[in-house]
């Protein structure tokens, strides 16, 4: 779906911007049981402790003044709640940041893309 699309293009873009010299985003996937789990695990400098409990909040933004409207992660955060997932984030900072997506398998073939 186009709104599944948009997320991915969310936290990549977040992970491209905050990237350095070396970045890497590693993309993987789980089946889990009634579940699909997907990881963007990156080597960037990380989020810092005492921002990481505001990321999903609209607006919030640590970009500068005209470049980042802040929407992005609430977006993403907003867009995996209406297909009844979830959206975590590990983070350390100097060493990477890992944001995990856990979204329910549809019952039958059928349900896919029922939006």
């Amino acid at each position: 779906s186009a709104h599944i699309c948009q997320v991915f293009f969310n936290i990549i873009l977040n992970a491209i911007q905050a990237g350095k010299e070396g970045f890497k985003l590693i993309i993987s996937t789980r089946h889990l049981s009634n579940l699909v789990k997907i990881d963007f695990s990156d080597n960037g400098p990380g989020i810092p402790e005492n921002i990481r409990n505001r990321i999903f909040d609209p607006f919030f933004t640590t970009k500068e003044v005209g470049t980042g409207t802040g929407m992005g992660l609430n977006v993403t955060y907003e867009i995996i709640s209406s297909y009844g997932g979830t959206i975590e984030v590990k983070s350390e900072t100097g060493k990477g940041t890992t944001f995990s997506i856990l979204l329910p398998l549809p019952q039958k073939a059928g349900d896919a893309g029922v939006r």
